[in-house]
């Protein structure tokens, strides 16, 4: 069963998985996280690429602030801990991130994994 919605690139979303061999929910409370997969991508697979929202320290490159214009502002996407997170987790959608914090995310992705890359404002 996949979530009815779309998780959409840029999109926050709370999600609570399963406990291994139990039909339903862990009841421990749901998680937050970010998707960054492109929409397209998530509308036929089965899992999203997400980065988890939590309260951390100033971790340039590692983790990207939100800002007041974000939904959860004074949280950051941990974007050095970036991982599948099957669709039918996905509980219900908490919003969505401003363009400028997208962007820097999607900047620390790309510095984690192809630093010498530069990424122009049109992708």
């Amino acid at each position: 069963m996949v979530t009815a919605a779309t998780p959409a690139h840029g999109e926050l979303w709370h999600y609570l998985p399963t406990i291994a061999g139990r039909e339903k929910p862990s009841s421990l409370g749901g998680d937050r996280v970010l998707i960054v997969s492109r929409t397209a991508a998530n509308a036929i697979l089965p899992t999203v690429l997400a980065v988890p929202v939590e309260l951390t320290p100033k971790m340039p490159g590692l983790a990207v602030p939100f800002s007041d214009a974000d939904p959860l502002p004074g949280l950051s996407a941990v974007v050095y801990r970036i991982t599948p997170v099957y669709r039918p987790w996905l509980q219900d959608r908490i919003g969505v991130v401003s363009e400028s914090t997208l962007r820097q995310v999607v900047g620390a992705l790309v510095g984690l994994v192809a630093p010498d890359t530069v990424i122009s404002p049109e992708r």
